[in-house]
């Protein structure tokens, strides 16, 4: 369904805020980009959904059905957005406007989209809040985002994003600043998507357990690792995955990585990223290593070749 391959993105002369990615989503996937902050997950996302700003410089392919996203109008992107690919932005529901009603803005979504009348809009949007566990309806149609939890309004972020029918769910960050309580809450909305298909980027591995079938990792703007979620969380393939599940809680923050993260303009490119904090690496490892696959799954890491 979506296809994201060689993608390379900088903005202005910095380095590279992501550096050759490939992966495809297929049709009713459920796969979650996980890493820490500022390896290039949203920036990602954005790419594909045109979001970015002008000064960012991208290279590769992102295709979505065979169609080029890269490069399109905005005009066309404006019909993809909302109707093909639905966007649930990060945070605890910040993405309404405060100005408007729940119902207000679903019905603006869906009258974009299909041609009805208000109120025929407004049922639907009542039936779409129903269907993602949010009771009495009619009368959250009435409330203004601020009456709402932080719970609540993510998951009217995401009936919003699927209003329009669109296939593909982009999430960015779903559970940020939630606690676990909100967290469960948005798990189960993501699990009442039915067939549709997800993209999710996060940094909190519970919830990409929960919801993923698929896990790609990121590291300092590259991807080092892919594979199906139960393979991935029994038994992950990079050094940096090992230590990232070994820092939660339930597996005693055993977590050893060395150094802190690399700034990406300290970075060599000839090298490893992962180099100075591995315990592992080897005098190959100064020499960047490609993806390489093992069985249905891949890693960016020397070890594995062979």
């Amino acid at each position: 369904m979506l296809e994201i391959e060689g993608v390379s993105i900088r903005f202005g002369d910095n380095p590279e805020a992501v550096s050759d990615t490939t992966f495809t989503v297929y049709d009713g996937d459920r796969l979650a980009v996980v890493g820490e902050t500022g390896s290039g997950k949203s920036v990602l996302l954005l790419a594909a959904l045109g979001l970015l700003p002008s000064s960012a410089r991208i290279t590769g392919s992102i295709r979505l059905n065979g169609r080029e996203l890269l490069g399109c109008r905005e005009q066309e992107l404006n019909r993809i957005r909302g109707k093909e690919i639905a966007y649930i932005p990060q945070g605890s529901g910040n993405g309404l406007n405060p100005l408007f009603t729940v119902g207000h803005q679903l019905c603006e979504t869906i009258r974009k989209h299909q041609r009805c009348t208000r109120r025929e809009a407004l049922i639907q949007a009542a039936m779409l809040l129903e269907s993602f566990g949010l009771e009495q309806s009619e009368a959250l149609c009435r409330s203004y985002p601020f009456q709402l939890s932080g719970g609540m309004r993510q998951r009217v972020l995401i009936a919003m994003g699927i209003a329009a029918g669109a296939g593909l769910v982009l999430a960015d960050e779903p559970t940020k600043g939630l606690d676990r309580h909100r967290i469960a809450l948005v798990e189960d909305a993501f699990q009442r998507l039915g067939e549709r298909t997800l993209l999710c980027v996060t940094h909190d591995l519970h919830f990409a357990q929960t919801i993923s079938s698929r896990v790609v990792v990121m590291y300092a703007s590259q991807q080092i690792e892919s594979g199906d979620s139960t393979s991935f969380f029994g038994e992950p393939l990079h050094p940096y995955s090992r230590a990232m599940l070994d820092a939660l809680p339930e597996n005693g923050l055993q977590a050893n990585m060395g150094f802190a993260p690399p700034r990406k303009d300290t970075i060599a490119q000839s090298a490893c990223h992962f180099y100075d904090r591995c315990a592992w690496r080897t005098g190959q490892c100064r020499k960047a290593p490609p993806l390489i696959e093992v069985g249905e799954r891949a890693v960016r890491c020397w070890k594995y070749a062979h």
